[in-house]
């Protein structure tokens, strides 16, 4: 079991209408995995995140992305149930868009580092988007840049 950046209670507030009871909490929490997998995978550079509820606490920005992937599998789930292949691609389009700003996948510099007056406001998402459910404005993620040594020597550490 991985980290996780988002509670099922959040997801669940991300899903319009209904919520059958097929999509059960277990189910959730393993979209949650999921997607908290998802965003590492996605974001190589960056500092492995803390759990939600951790300390520090898992970015708002991050917390958002989870919460929007995790809330696109229920959808998809919810979807293939009632025979809609296409529910809630808007919210994984957005993720990936935010997951493209902090570490853009052509190699060019992140948005989300640039100084502010620096930035292209013409591609920012509209308030609806960005804003978080509390309504701050995402900010606040940390980086680092990873990397490895090989070790030389005889033995080999557990």
């Amino acid at each position: 079991m991985g980290n996780k950046y988002t509670t099922s209670t959040n997801v669940l507030e991300e899903i319009p209408g209904s919520v059958p009871e097929a999509l059960t909490t277990q189910k959730i929490e393993g979209y949650i995995e999921d997607a908290s997998r998802f965003v590492d995978a996605r974001l190589p550079n960056y500092a492995g995140f803390a759990d939600t509820g951790g300390n520090p606490q898992t970015p708002k920005l991050i917390e958002k992305i989870a919460r929007m992937l995790a809330a696109y599998d229920c959808m998809v789930f919810m979807g293939e149930m009632r025979g809609d292949e296409h529910a809630g691609t808007e919210l994984r389009t957005i993720a990936e868009k935010m997951l493209d700003d902090l570490s853009p996948t052509d190699g060019s510099d992140p948005r989300a580092m640039i100084p502010a007056g620096e930035y292209d406001y013409s591609q920012t998402p509209t308030k609806e988007t960005a804003r978080l459910t509390d309504s701050s404005i995402p900010h606040s993620i940390y980086r680092a840049d990873l990397g490895r040594s090989d070790r030389r020597g005889g033995e080999v550490e557990d």
